[in-house]
């Protein structure tokens, strides 16, 4: 089975079947994901927290990633797996969110105002990898 994906040139796996996400992906939950995707990390060599002051600036990608395999859901539930840390958050796209893990915030943030937009969300299962530090911004 081959994956759509969206990459980036800094990603090195040829194989996305045979990746390691992809592995855990199916080790996790039973079946392929459908979907791998890789976002490069970045720094900004000029104007941090100036971007949201109508400043100027210059943000650079970097040889760190974050990749994400994830597989719609028939109902509305998300369940995450963060593999850098082996911790998992399950949530429910039909009650005010909540979180149990302090990693997921961002994530169900994104989710919740998503939906405050309008947007009808389905359900997902993920899972969640990358070498940016943890805490790095």
């Amino acid at each position: 089975m081959k994956h759509p994906v969206v990459d980036n040139p800094l990603c090195v796996e040829d194989n996305l079947q045979d990746s390691h996400i992809a592995k855990k992906f199916h080790e996790i939950f039973g079946s392929q994901p459908t979907f791998i995707a890789s976002a490069p990390g970045r720094v900004n060599l000029i104007g941090e927290h100036t971007d949201y002051n109508n400043g100027y600036v210059f943000p650079v990608a970097i040889d760190k990633y974050v990749r994400v395999a994830a597989q719609k859901r028939e109902d509305r539930q998300v369940t995450l797996h963060a593999l850098d840390i082996n911790e998992s958050c399950e949530f429910s796209l039909e009650v005010p969110f909540t979180s149990r893990a302090a990693w997921s915030k961002y994530l169900i943030g994104v989710a919740h105002l998503l939906q405050e937009s309008g947007r009808r969300l389905v359900g997902m299962d993920a899972v969640i990898t990358g070498n940016v530090p943890l805490g790095a911004g």
